[in-house]
């Protein structure tokens, strides 16, 4: 009977996640998307408890201020400090999505004619 209820725990537990990535992924703006999107996508697997919470309420706030937070730009709220960090610290791990560092900034935009 324990069993029973700790596998539909997981289960649940995995449907979660499962949302909360493709959320991410489709969230609204293509920065927002492309970074938050990818670090669920690597981290998602290791977030448990609270921290999937914050997460998940993070989702609920304006792509602009989620990016800057992560960024360092603006001061972080105190409800989402633990799980912006992390997302700091793996993007200022990742390459492709460093401030100041990588695909975006190396891209040369061409002037529109018309």
């Amino acid at each position: 009977m324990v069993e029973y209820w700790l596998g539909m725990a997981s289960a649940r537990s995995k449907f979660r996640k499962k949302r909360l990535l493709i959320r991410s992924k489709q969230q609204g703006t293509l920065e927002f998307d492309k970074i938050i999107g990818k670090f669920a996508e690597e981290n998602l697997g290791n977030l448990d408890g609270e921290l999937l919470d914050e997460f998940e309420s993070l989702l609920e706030q304006a792509d602009r201020d989620v990016l800057a937070w992560t960024a360092s730009l603006k001061p972080v709220p105190i409800e989402f400090e633990s799980i912006t960090r992390v997302i700091a610290e793996w993007r200022n791990n990742s390459s492709d999505y460093a401030v100041g560092r990588g695909k975006a900034e190396t891209k040369k935009l061409k002037p529109r004619t018309f």
